[in-house]
This record gives C-alpha cells, structure tokens and sequence, in this order.
C-alpha cells in the first residue's frame, strides 16, 4: 500500500478517507441552508427571467471522467453556453441578481450534491470543460488526476480575469502540499470571501503569501 501511494504524483491525502470524511461532514451541515438558498433564488429566476432556473454543463472529473455539474441560472438564455466566466463581455448577459450570486459563488450550491455524490470534493482545482484540456500541457495535466472541488486555492488567490489553465501553479501547488489543514484553511477563506462584499477585484482580497516550488 505504501509503494503504491509513493508511486503517486499528488499528496496521498487526496485519496484518503480523511478528504472524503470532511466533504461528507462539512456537505450534510451545509445542505440545509443551501436548499433554502437554492429554492429561493431558483424562484426568483423563474419569476423574473422564466425557466430553466438550473444550468447543468458536462465537465471534466476525476482520471477526465465526464459528469454533470449543476449551477443555479446567472445568464439570459441567450447567452453562449461556453462563455468563459473571465469574459469581460459577460455582463450584459447576467440575470438580475446573477451579478450577486456570481460575486458571493451562491450559483455554485448546487454543486454540493455532486460532492456528496463523489463527483467532486470541496477542495480541488475547479471542473474544467472538456474543450480546455487540450490547453493543459505538461505537468497541468496532474490537475485531471485528483477531484476537481467546489473551491479551492485558485478561486481565493488567483486573478479572476483569466482562465483557469493560465494559473495552473496554484493546482500543481495543491496536488503536492495538499493536507487537512490546507483544506480546512481554503474552507474558512472561502467562507470569509462568500461573506464578504466584494469591490470587483478578487484576486486582492487576500494577503497571505503561498510559495510555489518547481
């Protein structure tokens, strides 16, 4: 067992029971107020803008396992399905309250269910489309062998106008330095940012320094 998890190119806590453990626990607390939060919003959305309220996309797991991943509704029906979320074009294309519920990452609740499910886990590069992986080269490509998570050092340290292949250091960093204490840390800065009102510019929102080694 030992040689096996030695062989591996990530830490081995992302395949231990503790991970699974803590995104159970920390998803069945969580549930509750997001259902609240998701029922209300979805009929806000279906009041205002009509149906659908949920917007479901296939996207890349575990080992490029495809499964489908769950927001609520932030864009008008027009709107490209592929959109990057970077896009400075995207705004005229937000719902009313699709703004708030992009900045607070209230659209992504729904994506507990696919933790609890074992699709994805709290913590963990974010679930990439399956069109973007031919822009990972090299080492990026490790990010595919881990669940991708609801949050994770990318959404809380790195600038929000560019796409997520163009910051892989951050899920290189984690696949290698990964532990309980990272995770519950990225958890209660994630918790904070949610919490927090935000002024537009994300990526300055937190001061810690993290050292990325090669």
């Amino acid at each position: 067992m030992n040689k096996k998890n030695n062989s591996k190119k990530y830490a081995p806590y992302l395949d231990s029971k503790t991970k699974r453990y803590l995104d159970i626990f920390f998803s069945l607390i969580l549930i509750a107020p997001a259902l609240i939060i998701i029922s209300t919003f979805a009929i806000i959305i279906i009041v205002i803008e009509g149906k659908p309220a949920l917007f479901t996309q296939k996207r890349v797991a575990k080992n490029l396992k495809l499964f489908s991943m769950t927001k609520l509704r932030t864009l008008k029906t027009n709107a490209k399905p592929y959109m990057p979320s970077y896009n400075s074009d995207l705004n005229p294309y937000l719902i009313p309250f699709g703004k708030f519920l992009r900045a607070h990452r209230l659209d992504e609740l729904p994506q507990l269910f696919s933790v609890i499910k074992g699709d994805m886990s709290l913590v963990g590069p974010r679930p990439e489309l399956l069109q973007e992986i031919k822009k990972y080269k090299g080492p990026g490509k490790k990010r595919f062998q881990i669940k991708p998570g609801l949050t994770g050092l990318w959404q809380i340290k790195a600038p929000r106008n560019t796409s997520m292949h163009r910051n892989k250091k951050y899920d290189l960093f984690y696949l290698r330095k990964a532990n309980i204490k990272m995770d519950l840390w990225i958890l209660a800065k994630t918790a904070a940012f949610v919490l927090k009102k935000n002024d537009g510019n994300e990526n300055r929102i937190y001061s810690h320094k993290i050292s990325f080694y090669n």
